[in-house]
């Protein structure tokens, strides 16, 4: 935040489309976790997630969309609305499709290695444009991105999404 990132929440929340929990709980959860950034020092700008699921649930959300990751309806939705230049954004994620989203959206991305990264990893590079590398955590992936950062022009809009 102090290098003038921006930080967006992008999560697909199929629980919603099978029926695990209401939508509304969504945003209960987002407040949580908010509120446990802001504790940090870490304010998040956006959250944008999906409800819906392409084979499994009902009614409205049982339907293949632009938002569920892989697809890049989330962040192409956060860089119009925050006026956010993709191409010098960064996605972070711990699953192939984070990162495929944010490939397809012209980030760049990097694997964090907590959750399912670790399992991921060796399905990572294989035809993904735009992958910086894998960290272990998040405080590593935001130095990795801060060098990357570095090379770059020094005032850019720049998007990190957590997955």
């Amino acid at each position: 935040e102090r290098a003038g990132f921006v930080l967006v929440v992008v999560t697909n929340q199929a629980g919603v489309a099978r029926g695990y929990f209401p939508e509304s709980q969504v945003g209960v959860i987002h407040r949580h976790l908010e509120d446990e950034f802001a504790r940090r020092g870490v304010a998040i700008s956006s959250w944008k997630f999906c409800p819906h699921h392409p084979t499994e649930g009902e009614g409205t959300y049982k339907v293949a969309c632009d938002c569920r990751k892989p697809s890049p309806g989330m962040l192409l939705q956060a860089a119009k609305e925050l006026n956010l230049d993709l191409p010098r954004s960064f996605m972070l994620g711990d699953k192939r499709s984070d990162l495929e989203a944010g490939s397809r959206a012209g980030c760049r991305t990097v694997l964090v290695r907590t959750g399912h990264g670790a399992e991921e990893e060796p399905g990572i590079l294989p035809g993904l444009t735009g992958f910086l590398g894998a960290s272990d955590s998040l405080t590593d992936a935001a130095r990795l991105i801060l060098r990357a950062a570095e090379r770059d022009a020094p005032t850019l809009n720049h998007l990190r999404a957590l997955a």
